[in-house]
C-alpha cells in the first residue's frame, strides 16, 4: 500500500511540474520567436546597410581602379597622333614649326616637300614624323591650331603595360642567371664544364641585350610621342564653325569660291592659249583656201572634159529628137 501511496503522490507531482515545464518552454520558445521576428527588420536594415557599404565600397574601389588606369604614371601607353593641317603662308608655317618641335623638347625624325611654287597650281605639300615628349603633347595641339587651320585629328593609344613588365621580368631572371653561371664558372675545374657554362653565359646575354634592347624602345616611345603632320598649302582656309549656321556660310563660301575659282582658271588657260589659237586659226584659214582651191580646179577640169567630149551640144539634140517626134505624130 504504501508503494502504490508513494507511486501516486510522484504522478501527482509529475503531472503539477510537466504543465509548467510545458509553459515555460513555450514561453521560452515564444519569446525567442518574438525575439527573432523583431530582431529581424534590425538585422536586414543592418544588412542592406551593410551591403550598400559593401557596394559602395565595391563602388569606390571600382572608381579608384578606373581612375588609376587612366592617371596611374607606372601604366606604359604609347601615344601616336595624327594631323592634317591648311594654311596660306606655307614657308612661315614650316619655319615656325621648326621652332615650336625645338620648344617642346622634340625632334623631327623624317619630313618630304613635294610641289613649288613655279608650278601652275601653286600649292604645295608636306609631311613630317615628329616625336614630342608626351607631357608636351596638350601644349604642342594648342600651338599648332593658333597657327593653321587643323582639318583633321586623331590619336591612339597602345597599353604595353603587361609587356613592359613581362619585358623586365625576363631581365631580372637573365641577371640572377648570369650572375650565378660566372659564380659556377669560377668554380669548375674540368674544361667541358667551363665550355658548357662559357656557351650557355653567351646566350644568356645575348637574351639579355635583346629585352634591354626592346625595353629603350619601349621607353622612347612611352616619352616621345609620334606626330605625323600633313601640311597643304591652299588659297583659302577652311572655316571650322559647330554651329549650323557657321557651317551654312561655310559651305555657300566654299562653292562661291570654287565658282570663282574655276571661272578665273578658264580665263586664264584660254587667254594662256591665244598662241595656241592663233596657229590653229591659221591652219584653218590654210585648210580652207585648199579646199576651196582644190573644188575651183575640179570644176574646171570637169569643164573641159564636157567641152571634148560634146556633152555640152547634147541638150539641143535632145529638143531637135523630140521635135521630130512630134512631127512624125
Amino acid at each position: 500500500m504504501k508503494i502504490y501511496r508513494i507511486a501516486a503522490v510522484m504522478l501527482t507531482l509529475l503531472l503539477a511540474v510537466l504543465p509548467g515545464c510545458g509553459n515555460s518552454g513555450s514561453n521560452k520558445m515564444d519569446s525567442y520567436a518574438r525575439t527573432e521576428v523583431a530582431t529581424a527588420p534590425g538585422e536586414a536594415k543592418n544588412a542592406d546597410t551593410a551591403g550598400q557599404a559593401a557596394e559602395s565600397t565595391a563602388d569606390a574601389g571600382s572608381g579608384s581602379d578606373s581612375v588609376g588606369q587612366v592617371t596611374d604614371p607606372n601604366r606604359k601607353l604609347i601615344k601616336t597622333q595624327d594631323y592634317s593641317v591648311e594654311t596660306k603662308e606655307f614657308d612661315k608655317f614650316l619655319d615656325e614649326l621648326n621652332e615650336l618641335v625645338n620648344t617642346s623638347k622634340g625632334y623631327v625624325e623624317q619630313s618630304d616637300v613635294q610641289g613649288s611654287t613655279d608650278s601652275d597650281s601653286g600649292n604645295r605639300y608636306a609631311n613630317y614624323t615628329l616625336r614630342i615628349p608626351v607631357d608636351n603633347l596638350a601644349d604642342f595641339k594648342a600651338s599648332i591650331g593658333k597657327r593653321v587651320t587643323i582639318t583633321h585629328f586623331s590619336e591612339q593609344v597602345q597599353d604595353v603595360t603587361l609587356n613592359y613588365v613581362d619585358t623586365e621580368s625576363h631581365i631580372t631572371a637573365l641577371k640572377a642567371e648570369q650572375e650565378t653561371l660566372i659564380a659556377m664558372l669560377e668554380k669548375a675545374e674540368n674544361l667541358e664544364s667551363i665550355i658548357a657554362i662559357q656557351n650557355r653565359l653567351t646566350e644568356v646575354r645575348y637574351q639579355l641585350e635583346s629585352y634591354e634592347s626592346q625595353i629603350r624602345t619601349y621607353d622612347n616611345e612611352i616619352q616621345y610621342s609620334t606626330i605625323t603632320l600633313n601640311i597643304s598649302e591652299v588659297e583659302r582656309e577652311i572655316q571650322v564653325s559647330e554651329s549650323f549656321g557657321g557651317q551654312l556660310k561655310e559651305r555657300l563660301s566654299r562653292n562661291m569660291y570654287s565658282i570663282q575659282k574655276g571661272i578665273y582658271s578658264f580665263t586664264l588657260w584660254f587667254l594662256g592659249a591665244i598662241p595656241y589659237w592663233v596657229v590653229a586659226g591659221i591652219l584653218i584659214l590654210i585648210i580652207c583656201l585648199v579646199i576651196k582651191a582644190i573644188k575651183k580646179h575640179n570644176e574646171k577640169m570637169d569643164l573641159i572634159e564636157e567641152e571634148k567630149t560634146g556633152l555640152g551640144k547634147k541638150p539641143h539634140a535632145d529638143a531637135d529628137k523630140k521635135e521630130a517626134d512630134e512631127n512624125k505624130e
